[in-house]
């Protein structure tokens, strides 16, 4: 797991809250499944944990986290990178609107979504991941959009090890 700590500058975390998340995490990237786990996988134990199904920014509107517990918001992305930032901008404005204090984008490491393409497309070129999008470019992206996405926000990056998918 790769993590990341954005925007906190003295906010106090959800203790309880981000054990659930590491605890779900860990548990997934500890198990061997014979492929790499998708989001809706990950959505399902934070379900069976409390958090609420998704939540739409507003009546009318597509974007949504994919869940809310006790003010955390959450959202689990592997796919394409371009849609993925677009979540940034619905945590924020639910963070201005108050019905989030802090976030926690749940994505993939850079070598778990070159092994996400790779499985997916055996032709794939060594290092390519099809374009999806991993905790490092959230982070790199977030260098830029702190400045105006300030709600709290933690980036976790899974990491699933071949060995763990070939072991099955």
């Amino acid at each position: 797991m790769k993590l990341y700590r954005r925007n906190s500058g003295g906010y106090q975390y959800n203790k309880e809250c981000w054990n659930v998340i590491e605890n779900i995490v860990e548990n997934i990237e500890s198990e061997s499944y014979g492929y790499v786990p998708n989001v809706s996988e990950v959505i399902a134990e934070l379900r069976e944990a409390g958090w609420e199904n998704k939540v739409r920014l507003a009546k009318g509107f597509s974007h949504s986290l994919d869940g809310i517990l006790e003010g955390v918001g959450v959202v689990v992305g592997f796919g394409h990178s371009g849609a993925s930032f677009q979540k940034l901008m619905t945590m924020q404005s639910m963070y201005i609107d108050g019905r989030i204090k802090e976030c926690y984008y749940i994505s993939q490491t850079r070598d778990t979504s070159e092994l996400r393409h790779r499985l997916v497309n055996p032709q794939a070129k060594p290092g390519t991941n099809g374009n999806r999008i991993t905790a490092e470019n959230l982070d790199l992206g977030m260098d830029y959009y702190h400045r105006f996405i300030t709600v709290p926000l933690t980036i976790i990056g899974m990491q699933i090890h071949e060995d763990s998918i070939n072991s099955t």
